[in-house]
């Protein structure tokens, strides 16, 4: 009996499919809001116990949360991981990463990011300006989904 089904690989993609796949999928059958979901996963999987999660709305949280952004051509690798380390552990970011980037003129940069919670927007926008090299930050209004926990 082949009916369509919602399958999730196992990164969390999802795709409708007629069909049965040779990669290992999670299959979601199509079910009311209300009802149970029924949850079938192949047992040749051999996944660490929380590689898979089924979760509801009601289980996450959304938070109103900014990540200041900024391109940096004129500071070394090890300044930019100490300025990652200073945002998380003194201003109290919600996360820092470093990404690279095509500037122009052809120049190979570094964009910085800093992730917080909207209240907390001015005092880090200012430890960007005292901390690092940038003379101008974006400012990007977010919304993150995060699994509630206990």
């Amino acid at each position: 009996n082949r009916n369509n089904t919602l399958q999730w690989n196992i990164l969390g993609n999802s795709k409708e499919s007629d069909h049965n796949s040779s990669e290992d999928v999670v299959n979601v059958n199509n079910t009311p809001p209300d009802d149970p979901v029924e949850l079938s996963v192949s047992s040749s999987l051999n996944l660490p116990s929380n590689s898979l999660r089924l979760v509801e709305k009601s289980l996450w949280v959304e938070e109103e949360m900014v990540i200041l952004q900024c391109n940096i051509d004129d500071m070394t690798a090890e300044a930019l991981g100490h300025l990652i380390d200073v945002f998380m552990d003194k201003y109290g970011a919600r996360d820092a990463w470093v990404e690279s980037v095509g500037m122009k003129k052809g120049r190979i940069g570094q964009q910085f990011n800093v992730l917080c919670y909207a209240v907390d927007k001015d005092r880090l926008l200012k430890g960007l300006f005292e901390e690092s090299s940038s003379i101008g930050v974006r400012c990007v209004p977010i919304i993150r989904s995060s699994l509630r926990r206990e």
